[in-house]
């Protein structure tokens, strides 16, 4: 597991504003991954629905081939998870329903890979429960690519800024549950 936290207890604090993101050089253990699971804890958003979608956490560029995977909050209030498997393409798959986080409060989300299956978690304070049903996608394994982790912000922290915080960031190789 890679583990990305504030050392202070702090979040980091997002005004939403293009080029305030955090980022983890990369490592090769970040990429390429079949299974996988990715989380953001502690997550505080003023708006669960924004007015514009918000990259949480990714591992993707958009030039030069270097798409892996991004975590995004979309303006419907569900979670996407939106993944490459050449570095080129790119497969986007979002919850079944949307977080039902009320705005200003604070949640943990994950996303689960196993084989084809995605499962997309909440957990308000109480433990993590499934959003909605499993969406199925295919089992190869995503690309990867050379590009650092991105919290906050996708592209360089160019596009999607959050606006919000966000406490922690994990990556697990496997599918944890």
């Amino acid at each position: 597991v890679t583990d990305v936290i504030a050392t202070d207890g702090e979040a980091l604090h997002l005004p939403g504003i293009a080029a305030n993101y955090a980022s983890v050089p990369h490592a090769a253990n970040l990429a390429g991954f079949g299974d996988l699971t990715l989380q953001v804890d502690d997550v505080t958003m003023p708006d669960w629905t924004p007015a514009s979608s918000m990259s949480l956490f990714n591992k993707y560029l958009n030039t030069g081939n270097q798409k892996s995977w991004s975590i995004d909050l979309a303006t419907d209030g569900k979670i996407f998870f939106t993944v490459s498997f050449d570095g080129a393409a790119q497969t986007t798959y979002a919850s079944t329903v949307a977080t039902g986080v009320s705005d200003g409060a604070t949640a943990s989300l994950r996303v689960l890979r196993t084989g084809s299956d995605i499962k997309f978690y909440v957990d308000t304070g109480s433990g993590f429960s499934q959003l909605g049903t499993t969406v199925a996608g295919v089992d190869t394994a995503l690309f990867g690519n050379n590009t650092d982790v991105e919290i906050g912000a996708i592209y360089g922290g160019s596009v999607q800024p959050t606006h919000g915080s966000i406490v922690r960031a994990r990556i697990w190789s496997d599918a944890t549950q």
